[in-house]
C-alpha cells in the first residue's frame, strides 16, 4: 500500500517534471531554438503567440521499440465496482452515476461518481470530515474553497487497505457532484 513517503515522492516527482518542462537551453536561460514550430490549436487562447516544437533540433528521432499505450479503464453506468472498498463512507441519498476500474503498475484505481439531490457541497464535505475522523483514518489532505453552489472540497485519507480521495462540488443547481476514488495495491 502506498505510504505517506511514497505519496510525498510522487508529489516531488510531479514538481520536478513540471520544473523540467520549462527552459530547454543552457544555464544562461537562453532556449535552444527549434528547427520547426507549430502554433497551438486555435481553440486554445493565450495573451501572446505560443508555439510548440514540431520537430526536435538535430534531426529525426528513432521511434520507441514498443508503442506506449494507456492502460484500459472499464466503466459501468450506475454500478459501483465490485472491488470498491466497503468501508469507504458514502452519504445517504447518494445515487451512483458511473463506476470505473483502472490499473497501473502495482495499483488498482477504483472510482465512483455520485450525485446527491437537495444537499450542499459543504455539508457533504463536513460528512466526510466526520466519517473519516470517526473511522480513525489518517487525513493526508483536506481543503475547500468557495461558498454555496460554488463550493469545492477535497479530502485524501489513508486506511490500512487503500488511499481514499473525495472530491465534492456543486452540480449547478441544488445538488452535489461527488467523486470517490480508492487506490488499492495490486
Amino acid at each position: 500500500m502506498p505510504t505517506r513517503r511514497a505519496l510525498a515522492a510522487a508529489a516531488l516527482a510531479a514538481v520536478l517534471l513540471a520544473a523540467c518542462s520549462g527552459d530547454d537551453g543552457g544555464g544562461d536561460g537562453s532556449a535552444t531554438p527549434a528547427s520547426e514550430t507549430t502554433t497551438l490549436d486555435p481553440g486554445v487562447t493565450f495573451d501572446q503567440d505560443v508555439t510548440v516544437p514540431s520537430a526536435v533540433p538535430g534531426g529525426p528521432q528513432e521511434p520507441p521499440d514498443s508503442p506506449t499505450t494507456e492502460p484500459p479503464v472499464q466503466t459501468e453506468a450506475g454500478e459501483v465496482p465490485a472491488e470498491f472498498p466497503g468501508d469507504f463512507p458514502v452519504p445517504e441519498g447518494a445515487e451512483v452515476e458511473v463506476g470505473s476500474v483502472g490499473q497501473v503498475e502495482g495499483e488498482l484505481r477504483l472510482a465512483v461518481d455520485y450525485t446527491i439531490a437537495d444537499e450542499t457541497p459543504s455539508a457533504v464535505h463536513a460528512f466526510y470530515r466526520d466519517a473519516v475522523d470517526q473511522a480513525g483514518f489518517t487525513v493526508l489532505l483536506d481543503s475547500d474553497d468557495g461558498r454555496g453552489a460554488d463550493y469545492i472540497g477535497q479530502m485524501v485519507f489513508e486506511t490500512d487497505t487503500f488511499i481514499g480521495n473525495v472530491l465534492v462540488s456543486g452540480d449547478g443547481a441544488d445538488g452535489v457532484l461527488l467523486t470517490l476514488t480508492a487506490t488499492i495495491p495490486d
